[in-house]
């Protein structure tokens, strides 16, 4: 169509900060915030942490999921 202009919105977005949080991925079309996970340095559980980062990984992957929540995202969590 002549003389009109599309605008098509990205499929995702990289870094996406919520509540002053950076999600790796926002899948814009799902409404969904995407986290990759290294096992190693992403424990699931307190007792999985060894190291000082881990823990605080885990209370920082915690407050995650309450932001998406919050904020009406769904939130997917992808272990590598």
């Amino acid at each position: 169509v002549t003389g009109v202009q599309t605008c098509a919105l990205p499929i995702y977005i990289s870094e996406y900060k919520v509540d002053g949080k950076f999600f790796d991925f926002y899948l814009v079309a799902e409404n969904k915030l995407v986290e990759i996970d290294g096992e190693f340095y992403h424990p699931e559980t307190l007792d999985e942490c060894r190291c000082d980062f881990q823990e605080r990984n885990y209370f920082n992957d915690i407050k995650k999921n309450e932001i998406a929540k919050n904020n009406g995202y769904k939130l997917q969590r992808i272990r590598v």
